[in-house]
This record gives C-alpha cells, structure tokens and sequence, in this order.
C-alpha cells in the first residue's frame, strides 16, 4: 500500500467517525449549550485539515459559498430574542461550519466506495446497538428513546438503498435484504420518517417516474400495511401503521379543544404539528419579511398558549416551516437559493456523466431524487436541530463532490 493510499485510507476512517458520531446517544449539558462528541471531533479534526495542504484543495468548492448567506441571516436573527441565543446559535453555526470546510476539503482526500462501505457498516453497528439496548431496557418495539439514536433507522435505510443500487454483489438479493430484513426493522422501530424514507426510495429504486407500475406498487404496499394492521395486536406498532392509513384523519386540533382528548387514529405529534402550522400563520403575518426571530417561536407559543400541555408547545417539527416563520421571507429565500442551486447543479453533472456512460438512467435517477426526496422530507418533517443544518450542508455540497469523483473516472 502506497503512501498516498494510506493516507486516504486514513481520511475514510476519519470522516466516517466524524459523521456515525452524530448518532451516538452522548451528550454533557451546559447552562449555554449542549456539547455532543460530533462537536468535540470538528473541533479537533478542523485544525488539522486547514494546516495540512493538499494540491487539489483549489478544486470547486462554490456549495459551500451558497451556505454562508442563510447561516448570517439565522444567527443574526437570534439577537432578537437575546445576547444568549445569538451566542448559542453563533456557537452552533460556527460548528456546522467548521463540518462544511472539513467536508469540502475532503472531497478530494478519501475514497468514495471505501467511506460508504465504512458509514453502512458504522451505521449498521450503531443500528444493532440501538435495538440492543431498548430490548436490555424491556422496549420490544418504539425504539425512539435515545433522540440522538431514532435517526439511525433513516440513515441505514438510505445506506442499504446506496448499496443495492451502485454495488453489484448486493444486486441478487436485495429484494431479500428490503422486504424482510430492513421492513421488518422500520415497522418494530416505530420511527415513521424512515418507513416513509423506505417507500420513497422503493418507488424510486423500482418504478421511476409516474407509471401504471408506480400505482400497482402504491396498492400493493397500502394493502400490506393494512393486512398487516388486521394481524399485528401490539397497539403501539398498530397505531403507527394506522396513522400512516389514516393520515388526512390525524392532527384534527378542534377534536382536541373540544374533548381534551386525541382521536383514536391521531398522534401527539401529528396534533402538535397541526397545532403550530396554525399559529405559524399568524407569527408568520406580525413580520413577513424578517421574521418573528430564530428560536422566538418556542418562546411565543409558551407565553401565550401557557395552559396548553407540555407537548403542543414544542418547536416547529419542519425546517421550512420554521425558516420562513422565524427568518421571514429573506431567510426563506437564502435557505431554498440553497436548494436550488444544488438542484439544478446536480442535474447538469449527471446529464453529462449519463451522457459519457460513466452511469446507467437507474442510477443517475436514484442519486437524484432519492437524495433530495428523501432529505427534504425528512427536513421538512423534523425539529430544528444541528443534525437539519448538517444534511443542508450535505445537500448544497453534494454536487462539488459529484464534479470531482465523475472528472476524476474520466481522466482515469
């Protein structure tokens, strides 16, 4: 093995540890902020990136210029709730963006195949460990009770979708690997996102674009599920199954008011996100284009609906949502400028290395929309958290890394 191997081999386990710390339940809390081993590692590894050069380090890296915009607007924001919040929020972009220049420069220092056989075999570790514990602590399903843990079942089941797709060993027996390893998993889990996250990319892996096979699969898969409700008894998995059945019968709020009760086919979280879509409103119409303030919600909601229960004064659970009600219409802009570009840059690069063979219409139409499907729902359905500004960055990055690794096979 030569140096230079050696040296990216390195960078694989490196950056692979980096980002499998996200999922791992460990955290020390301060008055100011809350210190998880992901923030302890961009810290130590962001010296050590900025002082050891590379020759391709002058290599494309205009995603992350598209970042800087959106994170002033969101910190700057802050002030107007409080000096501690703009500190905490600095704190907290300043971190994302020591992850954005760590990524960028790795760009060209690790090898792609090698890392994301690192990430699923991380990430498959930190899976089993997760469903371990909850079984030690007597959970035989709702394996949500480590918040740092629950996404894991998202990002294994976009790594397994990865595999099946570019790696050709897998291809035989993924079928196998989907339906009765993976599923199985989602439905005890309890973790809805990634169940959905599952059916997204199993359209998308195996009836792309709209199709009378796209309808038959939809049909097929609402049948399952309800066959499956017939004969699961345990409530909990079945109330998760029936809520994804049921969805436009959830969030009823005015059933709520009026009984002081959930509907039978409702969730607190459905109600909770029902709740704030409609407060979101009127936040949203006090100042339209800068905003209420970020974090100002949360505070709003707690002085105002005082009485209400601890759970419907939560945070906006959706990151557009929350850009919008929060930042207005500048932050709003910034944020899906953000996605735009990345969009749009994405679709070039894969047009042409379709068009030069280096990938078939299966793959280029799975790393499209597979990865902003999937990551705009998941944003689109999940708390503000480090982890939402993370997979932004991953997003407004992607297509820097796309150019470089599709360049790199042609000259080779």
């Amino acid at each position: 093995m030569n140096t230079n191997t050696k040296y990216k081999h390195t960078n694989n386990i490196i950056l692979s540890i980096l980002i499998l710390s996200l999922f791992i339940h460990l955290r020390f809390e301060t008055t100011l902020v809350i210190i998880r081993p992901f923030d302890l590692l961009c810290i130590i590894i962001f010296p050590f990136i900025i002082l050891i050069k590379n020759s391709e380090d002058g290599k494309s890296n205009l995603g992350f210029s598209y970042l800087i915009p959106f994170f002033l607007i969101h910190a700057f924001s802050a002030l107007t709730v409080g000096t501690d919040n703009f500190i905490r929020e600095s704190l907290q972009i300043m971190i994302i963006l020591f992850f954005a220049i760590i990524l960028s420069k790795f760009k060209t220092r690790v090898q792609y195949k090698e890392t994301i056989n690192y990430l699923f075999f991380g990430a498959l570790i930190i899976t089993v460990g997760t469903i371990f514990w909850h079984l030690e602590k007597g959970y035989w399903v709702g394996w949500k009770q480590l918040p740092d843990t629950r996404i894991i079942f998202t990002i294994i089941t976009i790594l397994t979708f990865l595999f099946i797709t570019f790696f050709e060993k897998y291809k035989k027996k993924q079928i196998l690997i989907l339906l009765f390893i993976l599923l199985p998993i989602l439905i005890m889990s309890g973790e809805r996102k990634a169940l959905i996250i599952f059916l997204i990319l199993f359209l998308v892996r195996y009836s792309p674009g709209i199709s009378i096979k796209t309808i038959f699969i939809l049909f097929m898969i609402y049948l399952l599920f309800n066959i499956l409700n017939t004969f699961i008894e345990n409530a909990y998995i079945s109330n998760k199954i029936n809520t994804m059945l049921n969805i436009l019968q959830t969030g009823n709020v005015n059933y709520f008011f009026s009984t002081g009760q959930i509907n039978q086919n409702d969730t607190f979280s459905n109600l909770q996100r029902a709740f704030s879509f409609q407060v979101s409103k009127e936040y949203f119409l006090e100042n339209p284009f800068l905003g209420i303030g970020t974090n100002k919600y949360v505070i709003l909601v707690n002085e105002q609906y005082y009485n209400l229960p601890k759970f419907m004064k939560l945070g906006i659970h959706g990151e557009f949502q929350r850009v919008l009600v929060e930042n207005g219409l500048v932050g709003i802009i910034a944020y899906l400028y953000i996605w735009y570009k990345s969009w749009t840059r994405t679709k070039i690069i894969l047009f042409e290395t379709l068009k030069n063979g280096l990938i078939n219409k299966a793959q280029s139409n799975f790393l499209i929309y597979s990865v902003y499907l999937t990551f705009a729902f998941y944003i689109g359905t999940e708390a503000s958290s480090t982890r939402s500004f993370l997979l932004l960055v991953i997003i407004s990055l992607l297509p820097d890394y796309l150019d470089y690794y599709f360049n790199r096979i042609k000259k080779n």
